[in-house]
């Protein structure tokens, strides 16, 4: 049987080690999610500032801004 080693040192729990490690995943997932909206957020005012008349890149762009703009809840 091996011994478990906690990786936060000698006294910890293995319990607070599994929760530190869980926080530390929430954080860098909070942390991507602001970068993926902070795109987001540029590429709206990038669809917004495009002015290519109404061919079908237009049309994309605008149905895709009003996608982007209707999921912001």
């Amino acid at each position: 049987m091996t011994k478990k080693q906690c990786p936060l040192g000698e006294d910890c729990d293995l319990t607070i080690a599994w929760m530190k490690g869980a926080e530390d995943a929430r954080d860098e997932a909070k942390a991507r999610i602001a970068a993926l909206e902070a795109n987001l957020a540029k590429a709206v005012e990038a669809f917004k500032k495009l002015n290519v008349g109404e061919g079908w890149a237009a049309q994309i762009a605008r149905a895709m801004l009003a996608e982007i703009e209707g999921d912001k809840t």
